[in-house]
């Protein structure tokens, strides 16, 4: 989602869904980013609920898929990890996700790439929650990691 223009973000990806589900079929890998992008524009109009839904089916499409990019399967578990954290109790299912996202590719952007300051900040908040200060410097002061197609 666009700053402040989650409604018109949100409208966009289902549109998105729509076209390639009639163009490629619904387990197409795409269909899951389009469904992380839904997730993350609901969750930042707090609508949470919803946004756990989608993008659980979101991960879920893109782990089926044998298709599935890196850089897709990292953003779609970034924005999983950044549900589950914006609900209490979810800190463990957040934190797999958030380092697989950040290990699959998010790692090796630089810190001008929106996910990538997003994904830091959201460890950082895991940490303090969790009460592990030297986690939260580590990802305060976290560099680029080289990229690792593997």
């Amino acid at each position: 989602a666009v700053a402040g223009r989650s409604d018109e973000a949100e409208a966009a990806a289902r549109t998105a869904i729509e076209t390639f589900t009639a163009a490629a079929g619904q387990e197409h890998h795409t269909i899951s980013l389009c469904r992380a992008f839904v997730a993350m524009s609901l969750a930042q109009r707090g609508r949470v609920a919803e946004a756990e839904q989608e993008s659980g089916a979101a991960l879920s499409l893109a782990l089926r898929s044998k298709t599935s990019p890196i850089d897709l399967l990292s953003h779609v578990q970034f924005i999983r990890g950044h549900v589950l954290l914006m609900q209490p109790g979810r800190e463990r299912e957040a934190r797999a996700c958030l380092e697989e996202g950040w290990k699959l590719y998010i790692g090796a952007t630089t810190p001008e790439y929106p996910w990538h300051r997003m994904l830091m900040a959201d460890m950082q908040e895991l940490c303090r929650r969790t009460g592990d200060a030297a986690g939260e410097q580590e990802w305060a002061n976290k560099k680029p990691a080289p990229f690792q197609n593997n």
